[in-house]
């Protein structure tokens, strides 16, 4: 499957869109994230493995009603990439991001890496894992990098 440029700037805003409804708790747009099967993955951080919409909404709503609720999270997605395209039309994309609690006690880094498939609506994550590179101050389970 070969891309188009339009394509290509789909996915990208895909990948910033995921950035303000998580952040924002905009729960009602995940519909424009992810497929209505798709899988989100953050057990490197802490949390479950989520399958389809309305799992992914109710496994997150806990952090909206957590004693930070009442605030945007810091988030920050950059350097997204597309990795490959597969014959399937599966595009594997990675991404960087950075967040912060509100009150800044710990930031993360970390990557993303997300499996999209095009539907009807659109671009939408199939599949996304997210990864801990490192955090500061140190998390309990944060890994480090290849040879280090």
């Amino acid at each position: 499957m070969e891309l188009t440029g339009d394509d290509k700037v789909e996915l990208i805003h895909l990948r910033n869109l995921y950035g303000h409804v998580l952040d924002a708790f905009l729960w009602e747009h995940r519909d424009q994230i992810f497929a209505p099967d798709g899988v989100f993955d953050p057990s490197d951080v802490g949390l479950p493995i989520m399958h389809g919409l309305d799992e992914i909404r109710a496994k997150l709503i806990p952090i909206e009603e957590g004693p930070d609720g009442d605030r945007i999270h810091i988030h920050v997605g950059t350097n997204a990439a597309i990795i490959a395209v597969g014959d399937d039309g599966v595009v594997h994309m990675r991404s960087k991001y950075l967040f912060s609690t509100p009150q800044a006690t710990s930031i993360n880094f970390g990557e993303y890496e997300d499996s999209c498939i095009k539907t009807p609506e659109g671009w939408r994550i199939k599949y996304r894992k997210t990864r801990r590179v490192s955090s500061f101050p140190p998390a309990i389970g944060t890994t480090t990098r290849p040879g280090s």
